[in-house]
């Protein structure tokens, strides 16, 4: 044998020959398998997202259900707890205070809702039916907005209450209730109110000084001594309605009401 046909015959042991259709049929399944592990990957994150997502909405509809048990227990001077008596359906007397409304001061109705800019319920209530209210019924209701922060609303309460400085507390209202939750630093409520053509730096100067804390503490104090627990809460002519309410309830009661006038 000569040296040559040596040399070839060793270095034929050195390498492993594989057929070219085998070689891409093993690339193609490693591929398969990098590119179906990334799409999984990103596949869980999105159905992750979306469960996160969920759950949040749920826990927000299952905090504003069990607001009332939250808010309507007080501790007793010996550390025991008690429960309120339950609220009338029904509590005579002026309701208004001095706080924001739409309509005549003498319309025969008069709707008073204890809210919190971040209630969901509050929200669809601001977005959906007191629009049908005040279409339908026009100057015979005087609708009256007040303070019931129970899940952390005061610095858009606050916010509303500047805007209403500028008179602009119902455009103000409508934008907080529209973008339900966007806005919760003082930089947010400035940006939005020079949305509406306000001046902002008026705007953070109210909120920065604390201007209207008292105004919705004090809401909230007439809120929970006449029995408020859960929101929005509502009084129709003194009548009592709590939590999402379809429009047809108000137009029940309203015309009941007018009626009696």
């Amino acid at each position: 044998m000569s040296l040559t046909q040596e040399t070839t015959a060793d270095n034929d042991n050195d390498y492993i020959y594989i057929p070219r259709a085998v070689f891409y049929a093993v690339l193609a399944g490693l591929l398969g398998l990098v590119v179906g592990a990334v799409g999984g990957y990103f596949g869980a994150i999105n159905v992750y997202n979306r469960g996160v997502t969920d759950a949040v909405a749920a826990v927000d509809d299952a905090v504003n259900d069990a607001v009332a048990g939250a808010i309507s227990t007080s501790a007793d001077s010996t550390g025991s707890e008690s429960a309120p008596a339950a609220p009338a359906a029904h509590v005579d007397g002026d309701l208004t205070d001095d706080d924001p409304y739409l309509g005549p001061e003498d319309a025969p109705v008069t709707i008073v809702e204890f809210s919190d800019f971040f209630c969901q319920y509050c929200a669809v209530f601001g977005r959906q039916i007191l629009p049908q209210i005040i279409e339908e019924y026009g100057d015979q209701v005087r609708f009256v907005y007040r303070d019931f922060p129970a899940l952390g609303g005061d610095r858009p309460a606050e916010a509303a209450q500047c805007a209403g400085d500028q008179g602009s507390f119902w455009e103000y209202h409508d934008a907080l209730f529209e973008n339900f939750r966007e806005y919760t630093s003082t930089d947010d409520f400035v940006a939005l109110a020079e949305t509406l053509n306000l001046d902002g730096e008026e705007l953070r100067d109210c909120i920065e000084s604390g201007t209207y804390r008292d105004e919705w503490n004090a809401d909230y104090q007439d809120a929970r001594a006449l029995g408020v627990s859960g929101i929005p809460t509502f009084f129709v002519n003194g009548t009592r309605f709590v939590g999402a309410q379809p429009y047809e309830n108000f137009k029940q009661v309203i015309d009941a009401e007018l009626e009696k006038q």
